[in-house]
């Protein structure tokens, strides 16, 4: 968002290419790394490493070319506080859910970029964790993520036609553990949304 943020700002139409820097390397996930420092990427390739892949290096590619002010205008255009521990910024499932309703509206960015990370988020869905809980034909627009191997999150907005919903849900547990529990509430929530989208009509007022 901060990207994209920083790209209306500007006016920029196109995505810089810059040079992929020996501190910027992280091997924990994404395989952007294996590419070794001075390789060089578009921010916006990068964007989608980071979204479709969690990509660790191209995360950090973005945070070092995109400037602070962004990032900061971003953060208060979502209206919730954020705190930083070691290189990752920690969030509550409900601060999470804020992300993505500001995409939904569209109250931070353009309603082209807000549509276009939310098209980045569902491509390709996993089948794991909320996405179990709903028919592969419904539409998803989610992000997983886990904090020291302890927390496990997936928020996501469920496109389901005329009721789409948001829900954000984190387990400290082990990763089988957050999906069986996440897959039991994402099927209890979409079971009630459904039935009530095909009971009660929506008026138009």
């Amino acid at each position: 968002m901060a990207y994209y943020h920083y790209k209306e700002r500007t006016g920029i139409t196109s995505d810089p290419t810059v040079v992929i820097k020996a501190e910027h390397i992280d091997d924990g996930d994404g395989e952007l790394w294996k590419k070794g420092p001075g390789a060089k990427i578009n921010l916006g390739e990068a964007v989608k490493l980071a979204l479709l892949q969690s990509d660790n290096t191209a995360a950090i590619v973005i945070v070092r070319n995109v400037p602070h002010q962004d990032f900061e205008a971003v953060y208060e255009g979502l209206d919730v506080d954020f705190y930083e521990e070691g290189n990752q910024v920690i969030i509550t499932a409900k601060q999470y859910a804020s992300i993505l309703k500001a995409l939904y509206f569209s109250s931070v960015l353009s309603k082209d970029n807000s549509s276009y990370i939310l098209s980045l988020l569902s491509t390709e869905t996993p089948m794991d964790k909320i996405t179990l809980g709903v028919p592969s034909k419904i539409k998803i627009a989610n992000k997983t993520g886990i904090l020291a191997e302890a927390l496990y999150q997936d928020c996501g907005i469920v496109y389901i036609p005329r009721r789409p919903y948001l829900l954000c849900l984190i387990s400290r547990s082990d990763e089988k553990t957050a999906s069986l529990r996440m897959k039991e509430i994402s099927t209890i929530i979409y079971n009630y949304v459904s039935g009530v989208n095909t009971s009660q009509p929506i008026r138009n007022e």
